[in-house]
């Protein structure tokens, strides 16, 4: 297993005006979401050093049985996390703020796992909508951790990310997410990745702007960057989804983000054509620094809506189904 050092020292610049881990507050998980055992064991990181656990040929911490029977309050943040979703609540620029964090079932502590930070939409899409069921489906199937920041709403009014004029410092939030994440479970410090939709994809860049060493990548669907004076570190590799229909966000902002992040991770001047079919195209600038890439995928149709997403009466505009969005992107993501 990896040291916690790494990732501590990456996020802490980001984190200089806020405390890095304050004492989080479990709250009770939504019933049905969670996982029961019939016999917990708890393990805190001081009783299982890591090197025991990697030296281990089978690990300390036995994975209780699971069951989606009834919910269960969430460890402390000094416990390892098993299989199942959890819910935290924690103090950040003296706003309460939340976050619920998905282990799939295949998790084991003494293996290195991927993480991916998910980003709701503007007014604060649950992970049923805009194609975020489908990041949890492949949250179990490939094996990766997933975790679902809350965005911040006052009472009364919609969740949203502060893009720079709204209450607290989500960037500093999202940094104390992933480290808390990183201390309760074994996280691969290489492979840590950001997706959003729609306003979420804006915070997306925003988290590969201003945290270029804690994200190897990024995803956006649907989202505008709008962030300025990223800060200098890591090449970070940016795969971006857009509907040439999309009514809310004009799709000639795409090749404009694309070359920007192209231009920033030192790639070849011109992007080459990888996919080419009926309904979508995607093309990629390759031979970047770090052996990261950029690649842009366009559908015709789909709207401001997730690709391959299930269309839901009422929803507003009917995704494309000429790409799988999330396969898409997590096939980009995992190779970077």
């Amino acid at each position: 297993m990896k040291s916690n050092l790494p990732l501590s020292v990456a996020v802490a610049a980001a984190l200089l005006a806020a405390p890095i881990a304050q004492a989080a507050t479990p709250t009770q998980a939504t019933a049905g979401k969670h996982v029961t055992a019939k016999k917990k064991v708890k393990t805190s990181r001081a009783k299982v050093p890591p090197k025991q656990v990697a030296a281990a040929q089978t690990p300390q911490l036995k994975l209780p049985q699971q069951t989606i029977s009834a919910a269960r309050p969430s460890p402390g943040l000094d416990e390892w996390l098993t299989a199942g979703d959890h819910r935290f609540t924690i103090q950040q620029d003296g706003l309460t703020r939340s976050y619920r964090v998905h282990v799939p079932p295949r998790y084991r502590p003494t293996e290195t796992t991927p993480l991916l930070v998910a980003l709701n939409s503007y007014r604060g899409a649950q992970p049923t909508d805009d194609g975020f069921d489908s990041l949890l489906r492949a949250s179990d199937y490939q094996g990766f951790i997933a975790v679902y920041p809350d965005a911040y709403g006052p009472r009364g009014k919609p969740a949203a990310w502060n893009m720079g004029n709204g209450p607290g410092n989500d960037v500093a939030f999202i940094a104390k997410v992933v480290h808390n994440v990183f201390r309760q479970t074994s996280v691969d410090r290489g492979r840590i990745y950001a997706a959003g939709v729609s306003d979420g994809g804006t915070m997306a860049y925003r988290l590969a702007c201003q945290l270029p060493d804690v994200f190897r990548g990024v995803a956006s669907v649907g989202g505008m960057d709008t962030s300025t004076n990223c800060a200098e570190g890591k090449a970070v590799s940016v795969f971006h989804l857009h509907a040439q229909n999309d009514p809310k966000v004009p799709f000639s902002t795409a090749p404009l983000t694309t070359a920007k992040w192209a231009q920033l991770n030192g790639c070849e001047l011109a992007p080459r054509k990888v996919l080419q079919q009926s309904g979508a195209y995607c093309e990629a600038y390759t031979y970047c620094r770090s052996r990261t890439a950029v690649e842009l995928c366009a559908t015709q149709t789909g709207g401001h809506s997730w690709p391959g997403a299930n269309a839901k009466a009422g929803a507003g505009d009917v995704p494309s189904q000429a790409i799988d969005g999330t396969a898409s992107m997590w096939a980009f993501l995992r190779t970077h």
